[in-house]
């Protein structure tokens, strides 16, 4: 049978799959929300997609932060070491 030393090393392929996919998944919202707002500020003209602007706090700042907190989360998932 495998000791507690070898399977508390091992880690979970649910855990490798979760450290790969929530930096993809942050960049790529990143991605596209801005892509968003670029087209929403050029295309459509919209004066809430100028950036910093206090209609653009209230319209766009919550993705931004969405995607950027599923980046963290990822960055610190690949480079945490469990002991």
């Amino acid at each position: 049978m495998n000791s507690p030393e070898k399977a508390s090393k091992t880690q979970s392929p649910v855990n490798i799959l979760s450290r790969r996919i929530f930096p993809s998944i942050g960049v790529a919202g990143l991605v596209i929300t801005v892509a968003m707002n670029l087209v929403a500020l050029l295309v459509f003209k919209r004066v809430s997609a100028e950036f910093f602007s206090p209609a653009w706090w209230s319209s766009w700042f919550a993705c931004y932060i969405v995607w950027a907190t599923f980046v963290i989360i990822g960055v610190a998932g690949i480079f945490m070491r469990r002991d």
